[in-house]
Order: structure tokens, then C-alpha cells, then sequence
């Protein structure tokens, strides 16, 4: 069935365009440190040509599942285990680890990255599928994909704390010029652990104790929306002056810090966090 799947592949793609969502469907799990990658971008494309091949393959074996008889028993391999076998072994876990992410799921978001360890599950059940339905062994070409994948995915990884590193150190080289923290704006998980060492909690309205606890003032800067910082009500005690971003943003003005480049292993093969300061006032 290829119209089936030319169809669901133009959905994957068509909708999440049409909603400006492409980016966050196509790889949600691999975010990139610090930019908002436009379509048409390396990094994006790259993106979109590695979830057709996790997508495609995945729309075919679905097909052929559905629409297969079971093979021969005979041919099937006698070491393989039963279905009864793998229930006992996968179902209990699987199900306590759903029981635990109802509550999260019912009362704020559930992000890619929770549904981790539900994979092994998954993919022992579709290959135990594909050994009773299709063949008993899988084809040479799904390692190539699963190389593929997992060269991509170490390389993300890589990127990202390469990021990290370079992140860090640009902090740490607008502080040694005798900058507190509490003026440089660098991210959720260092202005998080910032916020931390020097109010002692994240600001949320849920926080009851001590009393008063809750900052709900957080200073306007009259930015753009597309320069404001949805993290900033949390982290009250951070008054930015410097901000650490890629790439530059017109709404900032330049600083004397230069920009810190570093190197990645997938294209462009660097990355450059900057650093810039809010515009004066023009009265």
C-alpha cells in the first residue's frame, strides 16, 4: 500500500509545518542547546531525513503485520520465547512504569524522553512480532538503520555537552571580569542551579512554605516576544544585564565579550554562544 504510506508521510510532515511545529515533531528528543534552528537549516534537514527512515520502515512493518498470516510455527526459532513468557517478563514493568507517569501526565506534560524505558519493551515486542509474522531473522539492512540512528543520536549527544562545556566557560569568563551570576542570563539549567544558591528554592506559585515564599513581580523588559525568556519567572534573584544565547538576537546589543566558538560533530561542525546586553532605554 504506497499511497498509505506516501499519505502519512505528507501528514508527519504538512501538519507540523502548517502548525510551525516541524521541528519539535520531526526529533523532539534531540533539542538543540541554545538556537531555533529555521526550516530549511542543516541541522533541521538532517532531521527530517532521519525520521523518514525511523517513520518509513515503521509504516511498513505495521503494514505487513496487519496484513500477514502468521508464518509457518515450524520455521520459527524454538529458542524464541512465548507470548506467556514475555507478559511475565515485560508487563509488570511496563504497566508499574505507566501507573507512575498517570499522575505527571494528568496534571502537567509528558515529555519524549519519560517514555525511555518503555523502548526495550517495545522494540523486544516487535521483533518477537516480526519473527512470528514475517521472518525469523531481521534483514542485514536493519543494521545499517540501527548504525545510522545510533551514530546520529552519540553525535547529538556529543553536540550537547560539547555545548554544555562551552556554556560554562562563557559564564565563567563574564563572571572572572567581575560580573555577579545574578546578572547573566544563561539557560534553564544554570540560571535553575543559580536561582537555587542564592534564593534557596525556584520561584512557583505552589510553594507554601516559608510563607510569602512566591515572587510574582518579575520585571518587565518590554522584549519581543521571541526575546523573552519563559524560564525568568523562576528565577526571580537573576536580573539580567548579559545574556548568553545563539544565534545573536536583534533586540540585544553587542557587549565586549567575544563570542566562544565551539566544535561539534555534526554539520555545521561548530556552534558559537554569544553574549549580549539589553539596548538602552531610548527616551
Amino acid at each position: 500500500m504506497p499511497d498509505t504510506h506516501l499519505a502519512l508521510l505528507a501528514l508527519f510532515t504538512v501538519i507540523p509545518y502548517h502548525f510551525g511545529r516541524l521541528d519539535t515533531w520531526l526529533m523532539p528528543w534531540l533539542i538543540p542547546l541554545l538556537e531555533s534552528q529555521a526550516v530549511g537549516g542543516v541541522k533541521v534537514w538532517m532531521k527530517i531525513g532521519i525520521s523518514l527512515l525511523v517513520v518509513a520502515p515503521a509504516l511498513v512493518l505495521f503494514e505487513q503485520l496487519a496484513t500477514q498470516r502468521r508464518i509457518n510455527p515450524a520455521s520459527v526459532n524454538s529458542q524464541a520465547p512465548r507470548w506467556a513468557e514475555l507478559a511475565w517478563i515485560l508487563g509488570p514493568f511496563s504497566l508499574s512504569y505507566l501507573l507512575l507517569l498517570a499522575p505527571r501526565a494528568t496534571f502537567a506534560f509528558i515529555q519524549d524522553r519519560y517514555l525511555l524505558g518503555l523502548i526495550p519493551a517495545a522494540i523486544i515486542v516487535l521483533l518477537r512480532l516480526y519473527q512470528d509474522r514475517i521472518a525469523n531473522k531481521v534483514p542485514p539492512i536493519s543494521l545499517v538503520m540501527l548504525t545510522a540512528v545510533a551514530f546520529y543520536a552519540g553525535a547529538g549527544a556529543h553536540d550537547l555537552f560539547a555545548g554544555c562545556r562551552a556554556l560554562v566557560q562563557t559564564v565563567q569568563t563574564v563572571e572572572n571580569s567581575g560580573v555577579p551570576r545574578r546578572y547573566i542570563q544563561a539557560g534553564m539549567a544554570s540560571d535553575g542551579w543559580a536561582q537555587i544558591e542564592g534564593g534557596g528554592y525556584i520561584n512557583d506559585s505552589r510553594i507554601r512554605v516559608p510563607a510569602g515564599a512566591y515572587n510574582p513581580n518579575i520585571p518587565n523588559r518590554n522584549l519581543p516576544d521571541e526575546c523573552q525568556y519563559s524560564f525568568a519567572s523562576f528565577t526571580p534573584t537573576i536580573i539580567p544585564k548579559y545574556f548568553l544565547i545563539f544565534p545573536p538576537m536583534s533586540c540585544f546589543a553587542p557587549t565586549k565579550f567575544p563570542p566562544l566558538r565551539y566544535t561539534t560533530w555534526l554539520p555545521p561542525f561548530h556552534g558559537t554562544i554569544y553574549v549580549q546586553q539589553l539596548r538602552p532605554a531610548v527616551n
